[in-house]
């Protein structure tokens, strides 16, 4: 298979608007009014599987090498540098594939939004540039799904061997966590010797766009649509406030109950309840389109080079925010994604089981308030049903084996018609201490 090429390059409105029709065709039909000529250049960039598009709050440029090349690089002309440098991280486009935005902390990759073709980054960024404000942002933005694993373990020194006889690997790479799988994927699929074709495609605005134009109703309805884009990426962050300023309410019904959680589990909860309101991600099985990582390329190389055992080759991933509606999405507690708080309990005598009863505990009693307080922060609560799974049997039957999942959720094992002698990985660790979620609502914004 031909592989892609890795590099960015000038483009101008007209080269590239039947591809933006497709996928944002309300940007596309307010750019058209504005009809934009040479003066308006945009950048068109493409990425490899795991390259960082932005790194801590600032953007990269690949060239044709693939290296990556800070927009600050002195290699980079001046005239690209001052088309960019209106922001650390110019405003670009998703045009083709899924990138993840998450903060990279001191241990973990902590996840808050899987962008699909179509969605808009940097908006914050951008409109700090229009109303003369200073930008500093921590994100970062990565071609494909960031928080990406095998439910199977693949820790196993003989497959790993077997993967660095294919492939050029660093011995440091052999996953222990699923923490570890993507570093490994980003690896196997930047070698030549991948045979799956994969690429992020993005588009850059240029400073023009947000500056030395004409004054009239198109760009005024341009500007209007950033707005409104950015108003709605920020109610991740106005629900977590909302929530928070409501929990001294929801308090109240723990404390009737004569409930002391600690910390950490009210922290999990929290973050928990953000996750089920469609206001943080969760994760999901992978499907067969491909776009948050070239997934099939991945499971063969698993299958048949490393020679994954019995299980299926199950990927999961990040959630997008704007796809969990009526779709289970999964949070577990040996996968800890809250932003803030303590993601490992602090008491000695505890144990997931034990956590995950408490959990399920607080949210049973925290349910009649959901359904006297139907809206609460934007977020609907009550409309959220949640399950409880630990591959461990709770002798007290409050939690369910993770065994169930696969009859539950078809999702998890939409794999097995491409490979019919494999099964669902019920062990995986990854459901230890895992609750299943589904919104039965849409997200209003």
């Amino acid at each position: 298979m031909e592989k892609s090429v890795f590099y960015f390059k000038k483009i101008y409105w007209k080269d590239v608007r039947d591809e933006v029709r497709v996928i944002n065709p309300k940007l596309a039909e307010i750019i058209d009014k504005i009809s934009p000529d040479k003066n308006y250049p945009l950048i068109k960039a493409s990425y490899r599987f795991g390259d960082l598009i932005v790194n801590n709050g600032t953007a990269f440029l690949p060239d044709k090498n693939g290296d990556l090349l800070s927009i600050k690089d002195p290699v980079i002309t001046n005239v690209l540098k001052n088309q960019l440098s209106y922001s650390p991280i110019p405003l670009f486009l998703t045009l083709k594939n899924a990138s993840e935005v998450f903060i990279n902390s001191s241990f973990r990759a902590i996840p808050l939004n899987l962008f699909y073709p179509g969605s808009l980054l940097g908006l914050f960024e951008s409109i700090d540039y229009l109303f003369d404000r200073s930008s500093s942002s921590n994100w970062c933005v990565s071609a494909g799904a960031r928080n990406l694993f095998f439910l199977a373990k693949i820790n196993e020194i003989g497959g790993f061997k077997r993967l660095k006889m294919e492939f050029e690997i660093d011995s440091t790479l052999q996953p222990r966590t699923l923490a570890d799988h993507w570093r490994l994927f980003r690896e196997i699929a930047q070698q030549d010797d991948f045979k799956q074709s994969w690429c992020n495609e993005v588009l850059f605005f240029t400073k023009p766009w947000f500056f030395n134009h004409r004054k009239d109703s198109s760009w005024f309805a341009f500007k209007e649509f950033l707005f409104k884009e950015a108003w709605h990426q920020a109610q991740f962050a106005i629900s977590k406030v909302g929530l928070n300023l409501t929990w001294e309410y929801f308090s109240r019904a723990i404390s009737a109950r004569n409930l002391k959680p600690i910390p950490y589990l009210v922290d999990q909860v929290k973050h928990i309840l953000l996750v089920g309101a469609g206001r943080w991600p969760g994760f999901r099985p992978s499907d067969t389109s491909d776009l948050i990582a070239p997934v099939d390329g991945l499971q063969n190389v698993f299958t048949d080079v490393y020679m994954l055992k019995k299980h299926l080759p199950t990927i999961m991933h990040t959630c997008s925010l704007e796809r969990t509606f009526h779709v289970p999405s999964y949070y577990s507690l040996s996968y800890p994604t809250l932003l803030e708080g303590s993601p490992q309990s602090k008491s000695p005598a505890s144990t997931i089981m034990i956590d995950l009863r408490d959990i399920k505990q607080i949210i049973d009693t925290l349910k009649p308030v959901f359904k006297d307080h139907e809206k609460i922060d934007g977020a609907t609560y009550g409309n959220i049903n949640f399950e409880y799974f630990h591959v461990e049997k709770d002798k007290y039957g409050e939690i369910k084996m993770s065994n169930d999942l696969a009859l539950l959720d078809k999702n998890l094992i939409h794999d097995k018609h491409k490979y019919p002698d494999r099964d669902f990985c019920a062990t995986s660790q990854f459901w230890r201490g895992c609750i299943k979620i589904v919104r039965d609502k849409p997200i209003k914004v």
